[in-house]
Formats: structure tokens, sequence, C-alpha cells
């Protein structure tokens, strides 16, 4: 794989990473699920319980159960935006895009504001991401950054698709942008990463080594300036920072194994060390 190749990967593996849906957990579910059937079974079958058990069931990932559920809500009140949201990701989540977007729409008819629409539009995104329709995904993620209150990923989902359509300067600009509204350090290693992918070498440098004088854990930061030299095909430094982070972030896995941030950094950092 080229050097450019090479960063591109890295580049969309960090902003697809906040997009992914994670393993479900709950505590005590099928308890939860026994009461609210009680409940349903002694005549309080409400909308609201139902959304109420379909969410219980999606915490566990029985989908199919949980979208029974929430058409059962629907029929009670068509117009309930947590039980089309219910819907929308169950469907997702059972690789129904059809369905799943027929609910997203429908919610997005009867949303009342960009804020209640926002999670809708960023949904019908990943839909549209999965049929590599970028031009309408780019369509959708702009939607849902209308919201007063966007999340982290709907930044990363748009500068993702950016780079799908190769408009890196733009996906560059959009996270920037991004960074004003919403000072999160995912977002800001996104962007420094999007430099580096610019060319961007003396701007990323100066924001890595500001970052590395403060910050306690380093790993993350060592990784980037490996990208960094990476870039600049400087192999040997490359390989020496990725080598400290290496270190650093199994010490911090030793302590919580299951942190998804870490994992990526580390599957980066071995991309490094073996090329």
């Amino acid at each position: 794989m080229s050097r450019a190749n090479q960063l591109r990967s890295v580049w969309l593996a960090y902003v697809t990473l906040a997009c992914s849906q994670f393993a479900c957990a709950h505590h005590s579910p099928s308890e939860v699920i026994e009461a609210l059937t009680e409940q349903m079974v002694a005549g309080q079958g409400t909308a609201s319980l139902l959304i109420r058990r379909g969410d219980e069931y999606r915490a566990i990932c029985d989908e199919q159960s949980a979208a029974i559920d929430y058409q059962a809500a629907l029929e009670l009140e068509p117009g309930s935006l947590p039980a089309l949201y219910g819907l929308a990701h169950a469907c997702f989540r059972l690789q129904l895009p059809d369905k799943a977007s027929s609910a997203c729409q429908r919610a997005i008819a009867v949303a009342r504001n960009p804020d209640e629409a926002g999670a809708f539009h960023a949904l019908l995104a990943r839909i549209r991401e999965q049929e590599t329709d970028w031009s309408q995904a780019l369509n959708e993620w702009q939607k849902s950054l209308e919201s007063s209150k966007p999340e982290v990923d709907w930044y990363l989902g748009k500068a993702r698709v950016l780079s799908k359509l190769d408009r890196d300067q733009a996906a560059r600009d959009s996270l920037e942008i991004a960074i004003k509204r919403n000072p999160s350090v995912v977002l800001q290693r996104a962007w420094i990463r999007s430099l580096i992918h610019c060319g961007a070498a003396s701007e990323a440098s100066l924001v890595i080594e500001e970052g590395l004088s403060r910050a306690r854990w380093k790993g993350s930061w060592l990784l980037l300036r490996a990208q960094l030299e990476l870039s600049q095909d400087k192999l040997a430094a490359a390989r020496h920072d990725a080598a400290r982070a290496l270190q650093e972030i199994d010490a911090r896995l030793e302590q919580n194994p299951g942190n998804p941030w870490l994992i990526a950094d580390r599957q980066q950092v071995l991309t490094i060390l073996v090329d």
C-alpha cells in the first residue's frame, strides 16, 4: 500500500470509529421486560410502555422484538418520535434499509425543528453511506448539523463523506469549523489528521507538539506525530514514536481493556510498526 493510500486509510478509520455501533449492554433487561409485559397483560398496553419495552429489547440486541413493539406503539401514536427513532435503528441493525429510511422520513415530516430531526438525518446519512450514495449522504449529514446540539460523530460523518468524494480540503475546513462549535478532543485529532492528509505538515507539527507538551497521556499525540512522520517518509522516527505510544497504550488497556479509542489507536500503531 502506498504512503498516500495508507494515510487515507488511517484518516477514514478514525472518522469512522465515532459512528460505529458498539456492542449492546444493559443491566438485568429480562427483569425489566418481564415487568413491562405484566403491566401490558394487566391492560396497560400504552404506547409509552411499548416504547420502553422496545428500548429494553434493543438494549440486548433483540432488534426483531424491539421493532414489533415500536410498530405497535406507532399504531397507537403514529407521530411518536421516540417510537420512530427506535424503529429506524432496529431496522437499520436488522439490515432493512428501506424500512429504516421510511421511519426516518416519517419522523422528519413531523419533526417541529432541526433539533428533533437531526438524529433522523444522521441515520439516513449512514444508510446512504452503506449504499455508497456519497452525495446524498453528505446532504443528510449537513442537515443533521443544522441541529443546535449536533453529536461529534455527525461532524466526523460529514468529513468522512467529503474525503470519500475526494474533497480533502473541504473535509479539513469542515472539521476546523466543527472544533469551533465543539472543542472535542476527538474532533481536534480528526482535524490534525486532516492537516496531515492535506500536506499541511508545519501546521500539524505545531499543534501536535503543543498537545504533547500539555498532555498527561501522550500515546495518542505520539501516534499523531508518527503518522505525520510517516507522511514525510521518516520511517525510523515514525516507528520510534509508535513504539513509545504502544508502551503507554498497552499499560492503559490493562486498566481499561474495552476502551474503543485505545484499541483503535493500538491498531494504527501496529500498522506503522509492522509496515
